[in-house]
């Protein structure tokens, strides 16, 4: 009946050829989708590790321990900036909220100058690291809150993984500042 017509049962090279490439272009794009949606859960644990930092620092000023100032609060100082010192200053501050998405290590680290813009701020905050800057009512760094020193206010300065800003052709600072600016 059917004798001049070949039934082919299997598939040519090109057929092959064209399945393999869609198939490793969707693989691609899943995988692409999901990086970036773990960005973006380790943006919004670093947004609210820097809200948990400045909900228990603005509890601190509110009520310090009495080995400071009688005028009032103050804010933590930049030298008490360390796991240990942290712990034992506020102690209800969670301590996973100190360490930045994927480290190990505290990622809180303060200031070492008192340029209050995103761009001037030293260290630059890193996606691993969240920059604490206290400053005096003259504006001053505050050091040493503890020995005389009154931090009136603070700024804390981040950057999040997955906000890359092309135009600037940089990752952009966001800051949190203190109630009592």
């Amino acid at each position: 009946m059917l004798r001049g017509m070949n039934r082919r049962t299997g598939f040519t090279v090109v057929e092959l050829i064209i399945t393999i490439v869609i198939m490793g272009i969707l693989l691609t794009l899943a995988v692409v989708n999901m990086q970036r949606s773990q960005a973006n859960a380790r943006d919004d644990d670093r947004k609210v590790d820097v809200e948990n930092i400045v909900r228990e620092f603005e509890s601190y000023y509110r009520s310090p321990p009495s080995t400071t100032s009688a005028s009032g609060g103050s804010y933590i100082g930049t030298s008490y900036i360390t796991d240990q010192k942290l712990r034992e200053l506020v102690p209800e501050l969670d301590a996973r909220s100190l360490r930045a998405p994927q480290t190990d290590a505290i990622s809180l680290v303060p200031a070492t100058n008192a340029n209050t813009t995103d761009a001037g701020v030293m260290p630059r905050p890193s996606a691993s690291t969240y920059v604490y800057q206290p400053l005096s009512s003259d504006g001053t760094l505050c050091v040493d809150h503890l020995t005389g020193g009154e931090c009136r206010r603070f700024t804390i300065f981040y950057r999040l993984e997955n906000e890359y800003n092309y135009a600037d052709d940089r990752y952009p600072v966001h800051k949190v500042t203190s109630k009592n600016q």
